[in-house]
């Protein structure tokens, strides 16, 4: 008891010593008088500084020539793209975000890295005009002003010689007054078939421009990607009043789904939860289904896709335009 008493009591002693020298004093008269001290001080700290800055300065030399050594060895500590989209995937589901907030953050996270042509319009589905034909002629199509640029093109629309802004027709759709029409066009942009839309957005932003005609590998007009494409690719669909709206998707009974050929085959896979391996430049389940069939589809053509079983229902010559899917039971694939 004697020793424990005297170790309790020496140890409280201490504490005090400790806490009164190293803590409480030494601040107080630092707050009270740090001027002065700071001047008193101050011959002994610079006389000191002097000293050893000869050593300083070598142990310093030494270090700038170690680290770069040092650096080179060590691993990059990154977070890869699929790592924060399980990350996103998480949060989800343990609800602190909701599922639209998920959406946002796996399109920001994959926006780098997706490319012009899994975004823009196709040529098929573009309006464009030859520079020979009459103006009268596009004045008079109502479909003209449901487009805010029209791409025109001489010869051939391999031959893109400007960007007609529509709004520039609208006085002479009134007057009807002949025109000139290469006064109202503006120099084209064009981006290569595997350009980032991420890339395409910053030269949008230093070139004011809101259209890029996008060129395959050949030095073809491949299509068209506009400044409401890329932003499309992050927050979703963006309807206005002259858009059709036609849901990609349509359940027709349980597991089985009616899928448009145009709908993005990110989207289709993210939907059934089927992993994939994308090989080759399709961005549509069209484009997918002819992948797989390895020919151009026709109507009751059918194959399976691990748990999917797909069947092209609408077809013309070239294209898949829908297709019927059939989520198989575990029983069925077995089979």
């Amino acid at each position: 008891l004697g020793k424990s008493l005297a170790a309790t009591i020496a140890a409280s002693v201490i504490f005090i010593l400790v806490v009164s020298f190293g803590e409480i004093i030494p601040k107080t008269l630092g707050r009270r008088y740090s001027y002065r001290l700071a001047m008193a001080f101050y011959p002994f700290v610079n006389f000191f500084r002097i000293l050893f800055a000869p050593i300083v300065f070598l142990v310093g030399l030494l270090v700038r020539l170690v680290e770069p050594l040092w650096k080179r060895k060590q691993e990059p500590d990154q977070v890869t793209e699929d790592e924060l989209v399980e990350m996103v995937d998480t949060i989800e589901k343990e609800g602190l975000i909701d599922e639209k907030q998920g959406d946002l953050l796996r399109s920001a996270i994959q926006f780098a890295d997706t490319d012009a042509f899994e975004v823009m319009t196709p040529r098929v589905d573009i309006l464009f005009f030859n520079i020979e034909d009459d103006i009268f002629e596009l004045l008079n199509n109502p479909e003209t002003f449901t487009y805010s640029r029209i791409p025109v093109y001489e010869e051939t629309v391999d031959n893109i010689i400007g960007i007609l802004p529509t709004k520039y027709l609208y006085p002479y759709l009134i007057s009807k007054k002949r025109f000139d029409i290469h006064d109202l066009l503006i120099d084209p942009l064009f981006v290569p078939h595997g350009k980032t839309i991420s890339s395409i957005m910053k030269i949008f932003k230093e070139t004011h421009q809101h259209i890029a005609i996008v060129i395959d590998e050949y030095g073809g007009t491949e299509g068209i990607v506009t400044l409401e494409d890329i932003i499309e690719e992050i927050v979703g669909e963006i309807w206005d009043e002259n858009d059709e709206v036609e849901e990609p998707l349509v359940t027709i009974s349980p597991d089985v789904y009616l899928v448009d050929g145009s709908m993005h085959i990110d989207d289709f896979f993210d939907y059934f939860e089927c992993d994939y391996e994308k090989d080759s430049d399709y961005a549509t389940v069209g484009g997918w289904c002819q992948d797989q069939l390895g020919r151009f589809g026709v109507v009751g053509d059918q194959f399976e896709f691990h748990r999917l079983r797909i069947t092209v229902t609408t077809a013309d010559e070239f294209t898949i335009e829908k297709i019927k899917v059939e989520v198989l039971s575990q029983i069925e694939e077995d089979e």
